[in-house]
């Protein structure tokens, strides 16, 4: 039950910067996805959800690959969001095994 609310607070995050990506006036955005099912339905569902929330111009790219690579595509520009679960980002990208809120997460992301 944990996981599942964890990744709607996720996605309700992700739509909310997708939309203000739009009213700043960036005119397209590219969501990733990694390479397996789940997160290739998240990333569709997040392009459906953004396109219907603006004029459209959001772009789902899938099966990039694992965590690192899709977090590498994240950080160099080549994608503006992906869906990651909260467990996978402590651990595989900052590299933990504390278990943090959303906000710290937020935090130690902003820090690296």
């Amino acid at each position: 039950m944990n996981r599942i609310l964890g990744l709607l607070a996720l996605g309700a995050v992700l739509v909310v910067a997708l939309v203000a990506l739009f009213l700043s006036g960036k005119p397209k955005v590219v969501v990733g996805s990694k390479a397996f099912a789940e997160s290739w339905i998240l990333g569709q569902a997040l392009t459906d959800l953004s396109n219907r929330a603006t004029d459209g111009g959001v772009k789902h790219v899938s099966n990039l690959g694992g965590t690192d690579i899709v977090y590498q595509a994240l950080k160099g520009g080549r994608v503006d969001v992906y869906p990651e679960y909260t467990g996978t980002i402590t651990e595989s990208v900052l590299k933990t095994h504390e278990r943090m809120s959303i906000p710290q997460i937020r935090q130690a992301l902003e820090a690296q």
